[in-house]
């Protein structure tokens, strides 16, 4: 359901500007709040020892987005080091990195480490590995336990879960293992929420009304599963058996390149990452290289500069690459975006290229 979700919206630009500043306005408006309750918790001596173990948790977030501000911008001049260092204490940062997605400014001068999105990417897992999950959980407990529950520190912790859900699923896709199994974890994860509150009230705690727990348990598996059939009715008929079918991402991408005769259908496979469909690398690699001409010649409308940016560089002719990278800003060409893997790997790899 997720990567059909994504598909779509990364047809157009309104979609990819939409994932990128929604995430990036997540992660701002996460860090404020998670500020704004470490300065309301201070204030009691009750809650004084949560303030304190969210302020680590902050400072730890910010520590490594400094440390990764650096290291991305390492050989670039000292001002804009510091800059990109003043980005990241005034906790825009975010939203820096999704304009510079949105614009395409992958690396333009060469000296970067890795490229805008790679570094978005990194930056949201620090952001919920020491920030966003910490935060939520220990907020919890606080709101639990007070006898005072505030509604901004109810919205705290929202906004924190909604940070961590959404850099979750922009970091793992679900057609990675496949429909049937996603469905599956989907409805053992509610399974787990409707447990928890079975235990919570069996074992008599009064902190929270069990009626309201119920309630808010049972609107929230209401809300997913009228989008998730919402989502099944409105798709077109051809994916809907995405929705519990066994095939793998793997096995997909291996059908795209086998199961198809011309070529275009046949170069979707540069859709998705190479480690999705490595034991096919070497057909693919003799195929590329043995049409690569004709293509040139020819000039079929789906073989553009996009296609090509998708392309890594040992399926393209000597020649033809070096061309390619003589034609492009800083004598490297830019491939486009693989994810967050596939990102890392070719930025680490330009960067060592260029050693």
């Amino acid at each position: 359901m997720n990567e059909i979700s994504k598909h779509l919206l990364s047809k157009t630009d309104f979609g990819l500007k939409m994932r990128l500043f929604s995430g990036a306005g997540l992660s701002v408006f996460d860090l404020v709040s998670d500020v704004y309750m470490i300065v309301v918790f201070l204030g009691s001596e009750e809650t004084r020892g949560v303030a304190h173990v969210n302020i680590v948790c902050v400072a730890l977030s910010l520590f490594f987005q400094l440390w990764l501000a650096w290291f991305v911008n390492r050989k670039r001049p000292w001002r804009r080091i510091a800059r990109e260092l003043l980005y990241v204490v005034l906790f825009i940062k975010p939203g820096i990195d999704a304009a510079r997605v949105a614009r395409g400014n992958e690396n333009d001068d060469g000296l970067a480490t890795l490229d805008p999105l790679a570094e978005l990417a990194i930056s949201k897992m620090f952001e919920m590995v020491f920030e966003s999950i910490p935060a939520a959980i220990i907020q919890t407990r606080a709101f639990i336990i007070s006898e005072e529950r505030s509604t901004l520190a109810l919205v705290s912790i929202i906004i924190s879960c909604c940070t961590t859900g959404f850099a979750a699923a922009t970091m793992w896709s679900p057609i990675q293992m496949h429909g049937c199994y996603f469905l599956f974890n989907q409805l053992t994860t509610f399974a787990s929420v409707f447990a928890s509150v079975y235990l919570y009230t069996s074992m008599g705690h009064e902190h929270l009304p069990a009626q309201m727990l119920w309630i808010s348990a049972g609107s929230i598996f209401a809300a997913w599963a009228l989008a998730y059939l919402s989502l099944v009715l409105t798709v077109k008929p051809e994916w809907r058996r995405s929705f519990w079918s066994t095939e793998t991402i793997s096995q997909y991408a291996h059908a795209i390149f086998h199961d198809n005769e011309d070529d275009e259908h046949r170069m979707a496979i540069f859709d998705f990452q190479q480690c999705k469909w490595e034991p096919s690398k070497d057909e693919v690699r003799a195929f590329t290289l043995a049409n690569w001409a004709r293509w040139k010649d020819e000039k079929p409308a789906w073989f553009d500069d996009a296609m090509i940016a998708r392309i890594p560089d040992e399926f393209i002719p000597i020649a033809a690459l070096a061309s390619l990278n003589g034609a492009a800003q800083g004598g490297q060409r830019r491939r486009s975006s693989l994810g967050l893997a596939g990102s890392v790997r070719e930025s680490v790899r330009r960067n060592s290229a260029s050693k």
